[in-house]
């Protein structure tokens, strides 16, 4: 549910941040990583992860959107069930092994292209 933009919850701050402290354990992500990624010092990220958070900050948000979308993993089936991405590649692929490799290092660069927050 959205309230002013803003995803309503009936969390806490200091429990959105300890949440995000034991999701981001579990998926094997480290503070320093979360901090480069939304550009902010890893001290921020620690005081977050320990719950000393008051209010609902830019921070806080970037660091549970980074933790969830570093959780959700593609699989070969969405990429076949993806008709765009289906298409462009059947536009450009010649059908050998070599193009084959050729288009998925380009498509692999496309990461670095990327906002950190999005990797």
């Amino acid at each position: 549910m959205q309230n002013n933009g803003k995803m309503a919850t009936s969390m806490t701050p200091a429990q959105m941040g300890r949440f995000a402290a034991s999701h981001a354990k579990n998926i094997g992500i480290t503070q320093e990583e979360i901090a480069q990624a939304i550009n902010v010092n890893q001290s921020q990220v620690s005081r977050i992860f320990r719950g000393q958070v008051h209010r609902h900050t830019d921070t806080l948000g970037k660091i549970c959107k980074y933790a969830l979308l570093k959780s959700v993993k593609v699989t070969p089936d969405d990429v076949r069930n993806s008709d765009t991405l289906i298409n462009a590649l059947s536009d450009v692929w010649d059908g050998t092994d070599q193009d084959a490799q050729a288009l998925a290092g380009v498509i692999r660069s496309l990461q670095t292209l990327r906002s950190p927050s999005t990797k």
